[in-house]
This record gives C-alpha cells, sequence and structure tokens, in this order.
C-alpha cells in the first residue's frame, strides 16, 4: 500500500507540474481543454495517494499531504498566470472556475490530512499546516471577492480612487 500510495502521489505531483508548466508560456500553446481537466487528474491522482497512506507511520504521510499542498498552489498559480496573461481571450469562465475549485479541494485535504498528521506528533505536518492555512484563507478571499456585493463594491472604489489620483 506505500508504495502504491508513494507512486499516485508522486504521479499527483508530476502532473500538476505538468499543467503549471504547461500553462506559464504563452496562451495558445496549452490547450483550454487540458486547463480545465489536468489540475483535476492531478488531486485525484494526489487524494488517492492520501487516502492509501492514511495509516502510515512515517513520513510518506505527511508527503502526501505536501503533494496535496501543492496541487494548490499549482492550481492558484495557473489561476494567476491566467488573469496576468489576459487569457480571458482563451479560457471559458469555467476554466477559471475550475481552478478556484480545484485550489480549494486541494487546500481543504491537505488540511485534512495535515491536522490529522500534526495530531500524530509530526513537526513538519504542523508547520504545513500553518502554510496550508495561508492557502485556505486565499481561497475564502476569492471566494469573497468573486461572490459578495460589498466586496465587488469596495473593489471598485478602490480601482476609481487608484484612477483618479494617478490620471487627475
Amino acid at each position: 500500500m506505500r508504495r502504491a500510495g508513494l507512486a499516485l502521489s508522486g504521479l499527483g505531483l508530476l502532473v500538476g507540474a505538468f499543467a503549471l508548466l504547461g500553462t506559464l508560456g504563452d496562451p495558445r500553446a496549452f490547450p483550454p481543454a487540458l486547463v480545465l481537466v489536468v489540475p483535476w487528474l492531478g488531486l485525484v491522482a494526489s487524494c488517492a495517494g492520501a487516502i492509501l497512506l492514511r495509516g502510515d507511520s512515517g513520513w510518506a504521510g505527511t508527503a502526501s499531504g505536501a503533494v496535496l499542498f501543492a496541487q494548490g498552489v499549482a492550481a492558484i498559480t495557473i489561476l494567476a498566470a491566467g488573469v496576468s496573461a489576459e487569457r480571458q481571450n482563451y479560457w471559458d469562465a469555467v476554466h477559471f472556475a475550475g481552478l478556484f475549485w480545484c485550489a480549494t479541494a486541494s487546500a481543504v485535504c491537505a488540511m485534512a490530512v495535515l491536522v490529522r498528521r500534526a495530531r500524530r506528533g509530526s513537526s513538519a505536518a504542523s508547520f504545513l499546516v500553518t502554510v496550508d492555512g495561508v492557502l485556505v484563507g486565499v481561497c475564502v478571499v476569492l471566494l469573497a471577492w468573486m461572490t459578495l456585493p460589498p466586496v465587488q463594491e469596495f473593489e471598485g472604489w478602490v480601482a476609481r480612487t487608484l484612477y483618479l489620483l494617478t490620471h487627475g
């Protein structure tokens, strides 16, 4: 079970890295269909690896939580790269939403794995719980930014104020 869990976690990490490296270049080089599917495949493989390693008492269980955290970071980074490269012309809203929910699911799954490992006395897991908490916080802020009208009104006020300050 340990080898299979490590293999699935490693596969998930490789798939997530492929998605991240593939989207950081030219927006048209990486097909939009892969943007939607590849991060989720990495998440599924990583979750399967974490499930197989849940009873492991060594470092492998903590590593599976770290891989899930890396999946979330990769999905948020792909999302940020898509916005900064103005890929709205090449991707649909479903791609951005899919990346957001993939990052959120990865962060929550990583938190579940890492909290369990930290309770068993893993100092690495205790550190990663804190770092993953930041990723969960980023996901909560993004969700609020996308869905709550008061947050969007505040964002509009900031944009208008900065525009007026810089353009007189």
